[in-house]
């Protein structure tokens, strides 16, 4: 038998479900962001292993895969910081994506539950990760979710949940990732994932988890 037990990380579901709209409504306002648009987020450190620069570049590609009345809708907002900024920047720039993808840098937890609870899809597309707190944050904020295809994001969700998923080193497929949740075709089942993060992922469940296990080794002595 084995002597291994996995505790996961537990989130503060009743944060995230309380969370307030002042800031989505404060920031949409200042970058004159109605109520019509498609919002698409990242939320994470702007460094290579979470694919900053991958998902631009995916989302830059959507102008050539739809028509322009969907494409003007869409805007893509990055919420984080790091070494990737500049190169982000001048992507933006050079593509001329000023008005369509915002870096507001780091943002207050709080607000950024807010905007998790109102974006129309928030993406995760990093090439490695040990435990994402944001992918949970995100189930239990009930917004649609587009992973890249990592081990552990298959501990958090159930094969039975419908996620669409995509390999992080293509951005042709991450593209067309997005384009299936854009057009509807491949909608996560959101209120699965939010069950299971609330059950399972919850600061409760985590604590329960680690106060049974202490019992079950004081038990053998």
């Amino acid at each position: 038998k084995s002597k291994k037990k996995v505790i996961y990380n537990g989130v503060n579901v009743e944060r995230i479900k309380g969370a307030s709209d002042d800031f989505w409504k404060s920031f949409c306002s200042e970058h004159g962001i109605d109520d019509d648009k498609i919002i698409i987020t990242q939320i994470g450190r702007l460094e290579p292993v979470k694919n900053p620069m991958g998902s631009l570049r995916g989302f830059a590609r959507l102008k050539g895969m739809m028509d322009n009345t969907l494409w003007n809708r869409l805007r893509f907002v990055y919420m984080g910081n790091g070494s990737e900024m500049g190169k982000m920047k001048s992507f933006i720039k050079e593509h001329g994506l000023e008005e369509k993808v915002f870096l507001p840098g780091v943002i207050e937890r709080d607000n950024v539950y807010s905007w998790m609870k109102r974006a129309n899809l928030l993406i995760i597309p990093s090439h490695f990760e040990g435990f994402c707190n944001t992918l949970v944050e995100g189930m239990v904020a009930g917004v649609n979710i587009c992973t890249a295809d990592l081990p552990v994001f298959k501990e958090i969700i159930p094969a039975t949940v419908r996620v669409d998923v995509f390999d992080s080193h293509n951005s042709d497929e991450l593209s067309l990732a997005l384009l299936r949740c854009l057009d509807k075709s491949s909608l996560s089942d959101l209120e699965l994932l939010k069950k299971r993060g609330t059950l399972s992922f919850s600061l409760e469940s985590t604590v329960n988890n680690y106060l049974k296990l202490y019992n079950e080794l004081l038990s053998k002595k």
